[in-house]
This record gives C-alpha cells, structure tokens and sequence, in this order.
C-alpha cells in the first residue's frame, strides 16, 4: 500500500503501520494467517479489526518519519542488505 499510485491508499497504509507499531507488543509473535476476502479491493482483503496484525519485519529499521517522508514523495527508502545464499540445494 505504501506504493500505490493514489497517495490516500499509501496514506492508509502509512496509518495502518503506525498503528500496529503502538499496539504491538514485544516477545515473539505467533503468525495466524488472516482470513481474507477475494471479492474486495485489495486494501480491504483482510478485516484489520478482526486480526492481530504488526508491522512488517522489514520495515522495523525505518523510523515513523522515514516512512512519512517516503509517503509523501513516494520514493525509495534504503532497506537492509540480506545474504542470500546462491548454492542449490540438492
């Protein structure tokens, strides 16, 4: 949502991660997939009153304002470098 063309869908989104920042809690989380509704836009797939949702892992290096300025000129934010091994497994 962060990337969407329409800045009030990545507002939202912006809103959406803040939110989940306050309300999240430390420890380990465990995943639950969401239930999700096919028939909806994209931005409504997952009723985020019914989930426990928290912010994407990704984006835990990016401060509140990082991702504001991001928002608003809807550029790139620099993101943690992650090893990827090239070998194949067998």
């Amino acid at each position: 949502m962060l990337f969407d063309n329409r800045p009030h869908i990545r507002e939202l989104g912006l809103k959406r991660i803040i939110a989940t920042r306050k309300n999240s809690k430390p420890g380990i989380r465990i995943y639950k997939v969401p239930k999700l509704n096919f028939e909806a836009h994209y931005t409504d797939m997952i009723v985020w009153s019914e989930s426990q949702i928290t912010s994407p892992p990704i984006l835990q290096a990016a401060s509140d304002s990082q991702l504001s300025d991001l928002v608003g000129s809807k550029s790139c934010i620099a993101m943690q470098d992650f090893k990827v091994s090239k070998n194949t497994n067998e």
